[in-house]
């Protein structure tokens, strides 16, 4: 009889603390808004977009929305590593169709989730090829 109870004890803790803990989610919600101004060299001073993604994080996959207003055709999206006003390498290619999904390598998706405000995603066009618009990440409660 101890020992059933203890195991219930012992079970009931662990399905709390899988319930409880951030690092048990499956599902996270990165968003950004973007806009000229926030590109260094200088972005479309009338560009505006959004971006909202769906990060699943068992099958490390990332399924976003990506809007853009008032910039000429997009020609390239990237995640980038860098915080506010850095330029910074791009790490996850991004389709410039609206609803997509991407894959991206484990280590990258979690240093993304881990701090999403030193990543931004960027949008380019054929005038702005440093970019038309652009907006730092960050985790949607």
């Amino acid at each position: 009889m101890r020992k059933t109870a203890l195991t219930a004890v012992t079970l009931a803790c662990v399905v709390n603390l899988a319930l409880v803990s951030p690092a048990s989610a499956s599902t996270l919600t990165l968003v950004s808004t973007m806009d000229g101004a926030s590109v260094p060299s200088g972005g479309d001073p009338d560009g505006e977009g959004s971006f909202q993604a769906t990060v699943d994080t068992a099958t490390h996959t990332l399924c976003y929305q990506l809007r853009t207003s008032n910039i000429s055709n997009r020609t390239k999206a990237h995640i980038h590593e860098g915080g506010a006003g850095e330029p910074g390498r791009p790490l996850v290619e991004l389709s410039i169709e609206d609803g997509e999904c991407v894959s991206v390598d484990p280590d990258t998706l979690q240093s993304i989730l881990d701090n999403p405000q030193n990543y931004y995603v960027d949008v380019l066009t054929a005038n702005y090829k440093i970019g038309a618009i652009r907006g730092q990440l960050s985790l949607q409660n």
